[in-house]
């Protein structure tokens, strides 16, 4: 696994479709994304759980914004760490640039 991506989520229903989306739609295909619940209280949850992909983790969480955020370092598997908001979109290239950059630039 070459990218573990965490996202953090709070209550970010009207987001979570566009970010996921903008991760599902990575030119560069090896990675996880982990979105750790804090405790929403919307429908983020559910919609979460509506993705049928296995590169896709819900954790659940309390509102513990300090533990949600040790959690997903816990879970996070990849050899490089991505993190982003739950409101968070990437280009389809994100991936691919920054891992050709690190694997350019040893020293990063």
């Amino acid at each position: 696994m070459k990218f573990s991506i965490v996202v953090p989520v709070y209550n970010a229903e009207s987001f979570l479709d566009s970010c996921i989306g903008s991760v599902k739609a990575q030119c560069f295909s090896d990675w996880e994304l982990i979105l750790v619940d804090d405790g929403s209280t919307d429908d983020s949850v559910r919609i979460v759980e509506s993705y049928n992909d296995s590169r896709v983790r819900l954790i659940k969480n309390e509102h513990d914004f300090i533990g949600t955020c040790n959690t997903y370092l816990k879970e996070a598997v990849g050899k490089y760490l991505v993190r982003m908001d739950a409101d968070d979109v990437m280009p389809k290239d994100r991936l691919e640039r920054q891992y050709l950059y690190m694997k350019s630039h040893p020293s990063v």
